[in-house]
C-alpha cells in the first residue's frame, strides 16, 4: 500500500490543498512550498511508521510528551526567554496559551500560578507587565502602552476564562469592556480591530465571542454583524 495513500485518515496533507502558485515566482510562494514539503515528508514517516507497526501487529502512536510540555508551560507562565522579546505586543496570547495548554494536558494549577498572569493583566498602561495592560479605562491591549484591541481582548478575556477563580472572573470589568466593544462598533455591522484600526472578520469574531462569554451581548453589538 501507497503510504501517501493513508494519509487521509489523519485529516492532513491532502494534496488538492496543496499550495497553488500559478506558475508564478514570488519569495514568499517558493517559502510557502518548501514548507508544505518539509510537513509533507514529516508525514510521510509518520504513515510510514504507522504501516510498519501494522505488518508487525504492533501499535503505533505519535506520543505526546506530557510531563515535558507542563513543565513548558509553567516555565513560560512565570517568564519567557529572549527569544519572545519581539512579541511584546501578544502578553495577554501568551498567558492564554499557557493557561489552555494546561487545561488540555490535565496538569494542576496552583493559586501562585493563576494569580500571576491575574495580576498582570490588570496593570495599568504605565506599569511593566509579564502578560499584558489595560489602559486607564480598563480595555485590554497588547502591553503597557498599547492601544486597546480586540486581538488582545479575546487572549485575555479567555485566558481569565481559562483560569476560572473567583479573582479571574471578578477582574473583569464587564461595564467597561462593554464600552470599548461599542466603541469599535462599525455603522456597517463590523468590528475595528482598535480606535481607527482596520475592520476584518478577525474583529468580528473576537467582540461577539467576548461579548457572548461575558453575556454583554447586546442588539447594538449584534446589529448587521451577520450581513457583514
Amino acid at each position: 500500500m501507497d503510504g501517501l495513500s493513508v494519509t487521509y485518515k489523519f485529516n492532513a496533507f491532502d494534496e488538492k490543498y496543496a499550495f497553488d502558485d500559478d506558475g508564478l515566482f514570488t519569495y514568499s510562494s517558493t517559502e510557502q512550498k518548501r514548507v508544505e514539503e518539509l510537513a509533507r515528508e514529516q508525514a510521510r514517516k509518520f504513515v510510514d511508521a504507522y504501516l510498519d507497526s501494522v505488518d508487525d501487529d504492533s501499535e503505533y502512536a505519535p506520543v505526546l510528551c506530557r510531563t515535558l510540555h507542563t513543565r513548558l508551560v509553567y516555565r513560560s507562565l512565570k517568564q519567557l526567554g529572549k527569544s519572545c522579546s519581539h512579541l511584546d505586543a501578544s502578553r495577554p496570547w501568551f498567558c492564554y496559551w499557557g493557561m489552555h495548554s494546561l487545561k488540555l494536558l490535565e496538569a494542576p494549577v496552583d493559586e501562585n500560578l493563576t494569580s500571576r498572569p491575574v495580576n498582570g493583566l490588570l496593570v495599568d498602561m504605565e506599569a511593566s507587565s509579564f502578560f499584558g495592560s489595560f489602559d486607564r479605562h480598563i480595555k485590554y491591549s497588547g502591553g503597557p502602552g498599547q492601544y486597546p484591541h480586540l486581538a488582545t481582548t479575546y487572549g485575555a478575556v479567555m485566558a481569565l476564562i481559562s483560569i476560572g477563580t473567583n479573582e479571574a472572573f471578578a477582574s473583569i470589568n464587564r461595564k467597561t469592556l462593554k464600552d470599548f466593544l461599542h466603541s469599535v462598533k462599525r455603522a456597517d455591522g463590523g468590528f475595528a480591530l482598535h480606535i481607527g484600526g482596520e475592520a476584518d472578520i478577525r474583529g468580528s469574531y473576537c467582540a461577539l465571542a467576548v461579548a457572548s462569554i461575558t453575556n454583554i451581548l447586546d442588539d447594538q453589538l449584534r446589529k448587521d454583524a451577520d450581513s457583514w
